[in-house]
């Protein structure tokens, strides 16, 4: 029983200090100071793990990523390049294998990625993909963390989930886009789509391009910056929780947007005229919006 208690004591100091030292890291970074030590800093991949040319006729994507970064973009022989590198050796256990089925690319990384104790963390892989330049039905991509970063590409069906991370859209052509973020940094620029899902949980988004048709966007925090201004969609709906948000809107249309808040600061555009507390309109009602905040603040400029 001596035993059983001291290794039980010996796991409560242990967790302990782990907590301790968490604590410490979380606040003096939150409070934008510095740490009187260094983290473990991530290396280049400088290590191609494997080089893979495909000549398989693919029309959508499946690629699930849970560490380091993605890279794709236009192949120009026309074929499928998988490149997967590493900062060290990864056992071959741990490399992706791709999978082709009725005409989809499946690329599912088998390297999960880990911290251990006191923060010092497992490898981490990249990929960099080349896909030749067609028009795709589907992209449907799942991430972990890492900068990922896609180009030039039309894709009828565009779905993205990030937990967290860097991510840069760009040159991106879709019939309807779905980009989820749990936080992190979201850069989508030149982005065209008839419609937009956009969901965020905290973190910094930014986008240019239009939305054609229907724009939704579900924020909990964060900062949201949206220049739709070449082209206005028909139909927004954006609710919040808080955080900030401004939508840049075409100056060529007409519309009404419909608040509904329980606090924070809805900012018009000068431009726009206020009907009554819920009910504002930029020259004729011809588009309806409205948007539902809890509380932050929402911005409308008209360019």
């Amino acid at each position: 029983m001596t035993s059983k208690y001291l290794l039980g004591a010996i796991k409560i100091v242990i967790y302990s200090i782990i907590a301790v030292v968490s604590t410490y890291i979380f606040l003096t970074l939150f409070n934008s100071q510095a740490l009187p030590f260094s983290l473990p800093q991530r290396k280049e991949p400088t290590i191609i793990l494997q080089n893979i040319v495909l000549d398989d006729t693919i029309t959508s994507l499946d690629l699930e990523w849970y560490s380091g970064g993605v890279e794709i973009t236009k192949s120009t022989d026309n074929k499928i390049h998988i490149i997967e590198k590493s900062a060290v050796s990864l056992e071959e256990s741990k490399w992706v294998k791709p999978i082709v089925s009725n005409k989809t690319l499946i690329l599912h990384s088998r390297n999960k990625y880990n911290f251990t104790l006191f923060f010092f963390e497992t490898p981490v892989s990249y990929l960099e993909l080349q896909l030749p330049e067609q028009t795709y039905s589907r992209f449907k991509t799942t991430l972990t963390s890492g900068k990922t970063s896609i180009s030039n590409f039309n894709v009828e069906n565009f779905d993205l989930v990030m937990t967290s991370g860097n991510l840069h859209l760009n040159n991106i052509i879709s019939n309807d886009m779905n980009v989820t973020m749990t936080s992190g940094d979201a850069y989508l620029i030149q982005v065209h789509t008839d419609d937009l899902r956009l969901g965020m949980t905290s973190g910094n988004t930014s986008f240019t391009g239009t939305v054609k048709n229907r724009l939704d966007v579900n924020m909990t925090s964060g900062n949201l910056d949206l220049d739709t201004s070449s082209e206005s969609p028909n139909f927004m709906n954006v609710e919040m929780t808080s955080g900030n948000t401004t939508v840049t809107l075409s100056g060529n249309r007409g519309f009404q947007v419909a608040i509904d808040k329980t606090s924070g600061n809805f900012n018009p555009d000068s431009k726009m005229n206020r009907i009554n507390d819920s009910l504002y309109q930029y020259l004729d009602s011809g588009l309806n919006y409205s948007v539902e905040m809890t509380s932050g603040q929402f911005s409308i400029n008209i360019r």
